[in-house]
């Protein structure tokens, strides 16, 4: 192995320990996908909420054509966390709020046959089993995505 590919190596076994560490100490979790701790006001108020316009009208097509179908959706969240993606997805809007604040969520949780969340890091998919343990629809599963 180069030396170069060694320092990656080892930057990267160096990352996923403090992540790890900081996930079991509580201080890498979001008030998204009920989590406490970190709250990222960039991320929550701008970039979720460009995520959510984005796939809005994507997600709607895919709703209603299950609907039609009597089915339900299908969810693969490579990278996902402890969840955050699964609470994006099932919080986006129909349509913008109105001045009474009236949610019309484009999902709900019913329309949703199975959720599966794959992550690297243990300490984030524990965390997923653990605050979806109710929801038998709901598991998360560690992978390496480069390994295939």
């Amino acid at each position: 192995m180069s030396q170069h590919a060694a320092a990656v190596v080892s930057e990267a076994d160096e990352e996923l320990t403090t992540y790890t560490d900081a996930v079991a100490r509580g201080h890498y979790d979001t008030h998204i996908g009920n989590l406490t701790g970190k709250h990222d006001n960039v991320r929550s108020y701008w970039e979720d909420q460009l995520t959510r316009l984005t796939l809005r009208p994507y997600l709607a097509r895919l709703v209603e054509q299950r609907r039609d179908g009597n089915e339900k959706v299908r969810i693969v969240d490579l990278g996902c966390g402890a969840g955050q993606g699964y609470e994006l997805l099932t919080k986006i809007d129909q349509r913008d709020l109105n001045l009474g604040l009236f949610h019309q969520r484009i999902m709900e949780r019913d329309d949703v046959t199975i959720y599966l969340g794959v992550d690297l890091s243990h300490a984030m998919v524990d965390r997923g089993n653990e605050l979806y343990a109710a929801d038998p629809t709901i598991r998360f599963v560690q992978g390496d995505l480069n390994e295939g």
